[in-house]
């Protein structure tokens, strides 16, 4: 599916080198995002929720069948992770960020410790929607395609992982720029939030 400037909004994107030989991993896992769960405890024995643990194996299974060679990243590292949801209100973002962090442990990166930069979005349907009998927009029904800022897409989480290199200063830099773009190709029209 494409946005109004012709670019990918769905399918996953392959690994990627960045000149040098720097490793980054860019890909998607669709379907609703899910927040990490808070722990059960019995007795002294904490059990992570199933729903939590089945998103968990999602992610990390999505990651190894597009880098099944992939070796975890050495060293500071920055993510961007986008949630595309389907409603609007909960989960929080944190828990959301924090269900992938913990699913790519030592799959991306060695130990969520080297993760000194992390840029997150959580976009939620326009309230409002083009409509099929009337001309011009109304307010988003059950069963309308879901767009954020006109633009449809799927429930997904858009996840991109690379070394940091340079400063965080760098980081943050860069980060929003590719936040700004990634943002504005997903759809930025205000009449239909």
């Amino acid at each position: 599916m494409r946005n109004g400037n012709g670019r990918l909004l769905r399918g996953h994107r392959r690994r990627q080198c960045l000149g040098f030989g720097v490793t980054l991993f860019d890909f998607d896992v669709y379907g609703e995002p899910v927040a990490k769960g808070r722990p059960r405890f019995f007795g002294r024995h904490a059990v992570t929720p199933e729903r939590t643990r089945t998103q968990e194996e999602l992610v990390a299974s999505e990651f190894l069948r597009h880098y099944p060679q992939a070796q975890p990243l050495e060293g500071e590292v920055m993510m961007t992770i986008v949630f595309y949801k389907s409603r609007h209100g909960k989960p929080d973002l944190d828990n959301l960020e924090k269900l992938v962090k913990d699913a790519l442990n030592g799959l991306a990166y060695t130990d969520d410790q080297q993760i000194k930069l992390t840029l997150c979005a959580m976009l939620e349907p326009d309230r409002m929607a083009l409509g099929k009998r009337v001309i011009g927009l109304v307010k988003r029904r059950q069963g309308m395609p879901l767009t954020y800022g006109g633009i449809e897409y799927e429930p997904h989480t858009g996840i991109h992982i690379e070394p940091l290199g340079g400063t965080i200063h760098d980081g943050i830099r860069h980060a929003t720029e590719s936040m700004k773009g990634l943002l504005h190709d997903a759809g930025n029209d205000a009449r239909y939030r």
